[in-house]
């Protein structure tokens, strides 16, 4: 692939999803099979649904259906495979939520022998990370207890990940709603493989936490794909970011991690937004994602500050150039350009970074007066 360094195997992709958008009733009593369909005494729309679920022959098994977010269950890693939020920011917040009042529970409508346990976390030292984050969802008590789910979490790292650079991405994210009338967040985790220097073979390397026979499969990038109805009926912002589960170097731009959604779609195994993203779209808004990463490199070269984070930035691994082998010349060309523009094509949909500007939120906000 050209942009994200994926040299494996992907689950094959079936049909489109339908365009009605469908909540079970019972959220944490019902599974959803591949090839099933729900009676219709049991469907109510569901607002997160609008522009179709992740698509993939195993990612829609064990759907979960909740106020803010669906989630499906991959029990092979005992990770969510994907989670679907809906946020407006007309959603007023209940001021009487408190997060000290949600606990983590286990999904007991997955199988003990398949599920992710809250056991399995202890002593290993990764994060009970949320993929729908608990913040995004203060309507109630309810909502926000949702988020605790074991099912809408998978290992992170802690210290410069889910304490840092991940949670200002998720205030990034959040803060969209102010100028959105509606944003849509695909959240999952990602295995990526790693080129052997040696062989020149690709490898798939990554912990496990938990004991056999039931570990819990660490990811090794976390992604999100995000779409967001620009407010006034101005072009629809897209974008994915594609993030190593590690320390992040505080100072890297955020437009570092700008991926195609097509060759993330090919990671994963599933095509993301199947209503609204048609060929053509992806294919504008792909090229322009690669822009901005380039834009992001060249940026982060001139301010000296080359962190070089792991990135499945390039086609491979003898093709991979260090931040700081970079000349000049090139990076001022980059950045001469100025930032980039979706081309012509897009139909209504432009990269998000070009609403947007695509900057995390200032390290440690939630200590900083509102």
């Amino acid at each position: 692939m050209r942009n994200l360094a994926v040299g494996f195997a992907v689950g094959a992709v079936v049909g489109g999803a339908a365009t009605a958008y469908v909540l079970i009733k019972k959220p944490d009593t019902v599974r959803v099979s591949t090839g099933h369909k729900p009676t219709p005494s049991s469907i109510q729309y569901h607002p997160a649904l609008k522009y179709g679920a992740p698509t993939s022959g195993v990612s829609n098994q064990n759907m979960r259906f909740y106020d803010g977010f669906v989630a499906a269950f991959d029990t092979r890693t005992r990770n969510p495979s994907w989670v679907l939020e809906h946020l407006q920011w007309k959603d007023k917040n209940d001021d009487g939520v408190d997060r000290s009042k949600s606990d983590f529970f286990e999904d007991k409508q997955i199988d003990e022998k398949f599920r992710n346990r809250i056991a399995d976390f202890k002593g290993s030292g990764y994060d009970r990370g949320h993929l729908a984050p608990a913040a995004n969802h203060k309507s109630s008590q309810k909502a926000m207890n949702e988020t605790f789910t074991m099912s809408n979490v998978s290992p992170q790292v802690g210290r410069g990940f889910n304490r840092d650079y991940w949670a200002r991405f998720e205030k990034f994210v959040k803060d969209l709603m102010k100028f959105s009338t509606a944003v849509y967040v695909v959240t999952g985790p990602l295995w990526l493989p790693k080129m052997d220097k040696k062989s020149k073979k690709w490898t798939m390397q990554y912990p496990l936490i938990g004991e056999p026979p039931r570990l819990v499969s660490v990811p090794t990038h976390f992604y999100k794909v995000i779409l967001a109805e620009r407010a006034g009926g101005g072009p629809t912002g897209v974008g994915a970011f594609v993030m190593p589960n590690e320390e992040i170097d505080p100072n890297t731009p955020l437009v570092r991690f700008s991926a195609p959604i097509g060759d993330l779609e090919c990671a994963t195994g599933m095509k993301f937004f199947p209503n609204y993203l048609t060929d053509d779209r992806k294919a504008v808004l792909d090229d322009t994602a690669v822009e901005w990463r380039e834009y992001g490199k060249a940026k982060q070269i001139q301010s000296g500050k080359n962190s070089n984070p792991q990135l499945p930035a390039e086609s491979s691994a003898s093709e991979s150039v260090e931040l700081e082998k970079k000349t000049s010349t090139q990076e001022t060309a980059v950045v001469s350009r100025g930032l980039p523009k979706t081309r012509l094509g897009g139909k209504g949909a432009v990269h998000l970074c070009e609403n947007t500007g695509c900057e995390v939120a200032q390290r440690e906000f939630w200590t900083k007066k509102k």
